[in-house]
């Protein structure tokens, strides 16, 4: 198969994981994240602790990411995105638990879409089901540069562990669309 340098985001699709999905052929480059989309996904789903959302190019199984929900707490929040008075110091949170590019599907632009994608599941979920501010991610060190690329930002704390934590935080993206839109 001829596969292009960089993919449209028109060309790709996102299912939710269920049962019949064929995975044998998703490899990523780091076995836990294999081992995981191979032999847990489903069941965090069905023990309700995350949900897997398949990535597809031309019926191949090129991506997937697992959401969760998470707090993140006001401390670890650079001064401008906490808000002063919020109690119980604890803001709602959409976790990207897991995130992983077929190894052969490298630097595509498919890892910048499924964040895009956590992005407006988020968004989604803040506007029409729940309270949701902000993005976290637990990124293995030599991502935490992809993930800064996109606004998230590290919560200082926690740069020296082996999973750093990021926060992004969509609401202020989210009125800045709505801003753009009305003009």
């Amino acid at each position: 198969m001829n596969t292009p340098s960089k993919i449209s985001e028109q060309a790709l699709e996102v299912r939710e994981l269920t049962s019949i999905d064929q995975l044998y052929g998703f490899e990523c480059s780091d076995p836990d994240l294999n081992d995981y989309l191979h032999n847990a996904a489903l069941n965090s789903f069905d023990e309700g602790t995350s949900k897997t959302h398949l990535v597809y190019y031309n019926s191949v199984l090129v991506g997937f990411f697992s959401l969760a929900t998470d707090i993140i707490k006001d401390d670890h929040l650079i001064e401008d995105d906490a808000k002063p008075g919020f109690d119980p110091h604890n803001y709602p949170a959409i976790k990207i638990a897991r995130l992983a590019t077929h190894k052969d599907w490298g630097g595509r632009g498919i890892g910048l879409f499924m964040v895009k994608q956590c992005m407006a599941i988020a968004i989604v979920i803040s506007r029409r089901y729940a309270g949701c501010r902000f993005i976290t991610v637990d990124a293995y060190k030599e991502r935490v540069g992809f993930y800064q690329k996109y606004g998230f930002k590290l919560v200082e704390s926690t740069k020296n562990k082996n999973k750093p934590k990021l926060y992004f935080n969509h609401i202020e993206l989210l009125k800045q669309l709505e801003k753009q839109k009305s003009k």
